[in-house]
């Protein structure tokens, strides 16, 4: 789980070959807006490095095991000392890789095997990268063709390596859909684990994370990140990890109890976050107009719910304090005109006309209501 979670994770969400991943340094690694941004500076396709772009890699809150965000901080937070600035120092993590995968799908019977669509012979370090690049390109409505190439790293041609590069809308665009967010709703909007800023900004890193001087700069914002995703998810790694033997909990993490102290202090969301003012990007328009639907329809429903329930109070009351106070303001005592009796038969019509009136428009379904609001 320390090396093979967060290899696998990064792997699919990268596109990119199991050497490349074990040449992967933590200068590579930076934070920009709601994404980790990670470099390959180095590919089959581009030895040199001269088309190397930041890569957008987004949290999953939803799914936690599949997060790459989380799969790396148990693998940060988790090493008590560092060999050089390799993420997998090593010559040869990719077979290591390799082999750790080859012992798993020997321990998986057919039936499981079945469930892959393929069999033990035809699975190995490189189906992570076709399957992810697979997965992408088959969503609907997903992402260019282009930019999923550009991702992976594949050569598209002399005029096309020339004037086509990757852009940032689209690769954030890839960046969520390849985590696994549900691109067909509001949730794809879903914002990492983060801290408010006055939470964080009196933090003595060193304390909670001990090898943090040794990271570069660049590597340092990502961890405030790492952090805030392991406190969320830590019911989750409790559930999945031996709390006894992995040692995460025996890191001043668990030891000094710093999960526990920021505890409940993480903020998520979709879109927009109203205390960090965190923006979610790599949102098509479709679906962010979508969230802003889903956020009025809640609140049509809340005023009318509200509405109601000062309507449903006030029938009992209203009709009869409506009369009263016409009558006791009506002299009838004479001899000629309307009897008290007439008053009170004609404005208990009323009343009854004023109740069917108000339960109707209670009764009017929310469609209806965002239907006549937008006539108005």
């Amino acid at each position: 789980m320390l090396f093979s979670w967060s290899f696998f994770c990064l792997q699919w969400n990268l596109m990119t070959r199991s050497n490349s991943m074990g040449s992967l340094m933590f200068q590579h690694i930076s934070w920009q807006e709601d994404s980790m941004v990670i470099y390959i500076p180095k590919q089959k396709s581009d030895q040199d490095g001269s088309r190397a772009t930041g890569i957008h890699i987004y949290a999953n809150p939803i799914e936690p095991i599949i997060c790459p965000v989380l799969a790396l901080a148990v693998h940060v937070f988790s090493k008590t000392s560092l060999q050089g600035n390799a993420v997998y120092p090593g010559k040869i993590q990719d077979k290591r890789y390799g082999q750790i995968l080859r012992r798993i799908l020997n321990q998986m019977d057919d039936s499981e095997l079945s469930e892959l669509g393929s069999n033990k012979k035809q699975v190995g370090t490189h189906s992570c990268r076709k399957g992810s690049i697979s997965y992408v390109l088959g969503v609907v409505d997903g992402p260019p063709t282009v930019q999923v190439y550009l991702r992976a790293g594949w050569s598209i041609g002399n005029v096309q390596n020339r004037y086509v590069w990757q852009g940032n809308g689209a690769d954030q665009l890839i960046g969520r859909i390849v985590t696994g967010l549900p691109q067909s709703d509001p949730a794809f909007a879903t914002l990492p684990p983060h801290f408010p800023p006055e939470i964080i900004e009196h933090v003595d890193w060193k304390e909670i994370l001990p090898n943090y001087s040794r990271f570069p700069e660049t590597f340092r914002q990502t961890i405030p990140h790492l952090f805030a995703s392991l406190v969320h998810h830590d019911t989750f790694l409790r559930s999945v990890l031996d709390t006894k033997k992995h040692p995460l909990f025996l890191t001043p993490l668990y030891t000094r109890g710093f999960i526990h102290q920021f505890s409940g202090k993480t903020l998520t969301g979709r879109g927009l976050c109203p205390v960090t003012g965190l923006r979610a990007t790599g949102v098509p328009s479709n679906l962010a107009i979508s969230n802003v639907v889903e956020n009025m329809n809640s609140a049509v429903n809340a005023a009318i719910s509200r509405m109601q329930s000062a309507v449903e109070s006030s029938l009992t009351t209203l009709p009869h304090d409506t009369v009263q106070l016409i009558l006791d303001k009506c002299d009838v005592n004479g001899t000629k005109g309307a009897t008290r009796d007439d008053l009170h038969s004609m404005f208990t019509r009323i009343s009854d006309l004023i109740e069917e009136k108000m339960r109707a428009a209670t009764a009017m379904p929310v469609a209806s209501v965002l239907v006549e609001s937008s006539v108005l």
